[in-house]
């Protein structure tokens, strides 16, 4: 993630929990995937606008689905019970010292 990700990574998360720095996207990913190991995500559509100049603004509506077979911090313990979710990623994509992140 850090390879491709910018320091100052931010985000609101499903549950409107504001989180900034990629330490934070780094734990929010092994929870939710101890929570979820079997997470699946699709990618509805992308849009994109912008020019390598200036970067590039994409917008991706995705559908998660997975099944709760860990502890989670707002969950709580396994349920085994299936859930879907969807989200719509925003993101900046800019040339960083000759990478795109």
């Amino acid at each position: 993630m850090r390879q491709y990700m910018s320091d100052d990574w931010e985000s609101i998360t499903v549950m409107g929990e504001y989180l900034r720095g990629i330490d934070q996207a780094i734990e929010l990913v092994n929870i939710t995937l101890v929570a979820f190991p079997d997470l699946k995500l699709h990618i509805v559509d992308s849009f994109c606008e912008g020019n390598d100049l200036d970067g590039y603004k994409t917008t991706m509506p995705v559908l998660h689905t997975a099944t709760h077979m860990g502890w989670h911090p707002v969950f709580g313990p396994p349920t085994g019970k299936r859930a879907a979710w969807y989200g719509m990623p925003n993101t900046f994509i800019k040339n960083i010292n000759g990478q795109w992140k």
